[in-house]
């Protein structure tokens, strides 16, 4: 998966077949975005902003999924 670089963005990635561009916060969110044309995809790698750039053309237009959240195994605390 393409790293970017972002201080909002970890990676990206588009699946050719579906459109689906899949979105990985830093902060650990992770969004999937449907139907998203390549030359929409491709355009956010030459933004200034990468953060800037999801939150324009790509946010308002398509619609997306955000992954649930993942939950870590958290031993009981010993009595």
């Amino acid at each position: 998966m393409p790293y970017v670089s972002s201080s909002a963005v970890e990676w990206v990635n588009r699946d050719p077949d579906t459109g689906t561009v899949e979105i990985c916060y830093k902060g650990g969110d992770h969004y999937s975005y449907f139907d998203v044309p390549e030359h929409v995809y491709r355009a956010l790698f030459n933004a200034s902003s990468v953060g800037a750039y999801v939150n324009e053309p790509i946010k308002p237009f398509y619609r997306y999924e955000l992954e649930q959240a993942r939950r870590r195994f958290r031993p009981s605390p010993q009595e």
